[in-house]
């Protein structure tokens, strides 16, 4: 369920593992669907979703979802198929990561936008160019 700890497989399950460098890692989204609009991305493939910029946030809030799971993972991979610090999902994103952090459980996030810094998390990004006009083609509404 969405904004719940799930076992990531295939790639994902690779990813996770490699950058957070445990055997097990668990992985959570925040929402599907992104604002940001790379055409690179790999989020609107694996969901099928038709409008992928409009945002399907879950239905509770997913810390409580988290919480009421009652698990300890090795690690945790936030988020694959959205990007876990646009405006709609940053407060969810930090709220998870601290309450991670405070349980001493590594995180790492993919994101284009402003990341906090939150000591422990690994954080990648994407840069396909500096140049505006490559951008806009390339990622339309991800800042530059």
């Amino acid at each position: 369920m969405l904004g719940e700890l799930y076992n990531p497989s295939g790639k994902a399950l690779e990813t996770a593992r490699q950058v957070l460098e445990v055997q097990n890692p668990m992985a959570v989204n925040v929402a599907v669907g992104c604002p940001n609009g790379c055409f690179y991305c790999h989020g609107p493939r694996s969901c099928y979703k038709r409008d992928w910029t409009n945002e399907r946030l879950p239905k509770q809030n997913p810390l409580d979802l988290v919480k009421r799971q009652n698990l300890k993972p090795e690690g945790v991979f936030l988020c694959f198929v959205t990007d876990p610090f646009v405006s709609t999902n940053r407060k969810n994103t930090i709220n998870l990561l601290t309450y991670f952090k405070e349980r001493n459980i590594p995180t790492a996030t993919l994101s284009k936008v402003d990341v906090p810094e939150i000591k422990g998390n690994r954080n990648g990004m994407t840069i396909v160019s500096l140049d505006r006009k490559f951008n806009q083609a390339w990622e339309p509404k991800a800042p530059l």
